[in-house]
């Protein structure tokens, strides 16, 4: 089985793997983030594989996953929405630097997600 490795803001490293779900309540702020909350994740993948990507916040207070190296979302949700799956294919393989961005400061956000091949 492949490893998701991931770290929160200032946390300790959190080794789970694919298909696995990941239920973390957001509280982090990164200061290159305007308006928001955003914790960070390493997650390790497979070069133009298919994964699938699911993100739910019973809150829907979870704006989506942004990858850093696409500097683009893989999967975004609108406010209220409760859960989304999609697909997604990395541009590289290896390492993957994600950001979970929360659309409210000031209220921590509980959320869920798990990325996993088909």
């Amino acid at each position: 089985m492949m490893a998701l490795a991931a770290t929160a803001c200032g946390g300790a490293i959190i080794e789970v793997y694919l298909g696995a779900l990941v239920s973390v309540v957001t509280t982090a702020s990164n200061p290159n983030d305007i308006g928001g909350i955003s914790d960070s994740y390493l997650v390790r993948v497979k070069e133009g594989v298919e994964y699938y990507v699911y993100l739910s916040s019973p809150d829907g207070n979870i704006s989506g996953i942004w990858n850093a190296n696409a500097d683009d979302f893989i999967i975004q949700a609108k406010p209220g929405t409760e859960s989304r799956t999609v697909t997604h294919r990395f541009s590289e393989g290896g390492f993957q630097e994600v950001f979970l961005r929360s659309l409210d400061s000031d209220m921590p956000s509980p959320f869920t997600f798990k990325i996993w091949e088909p």
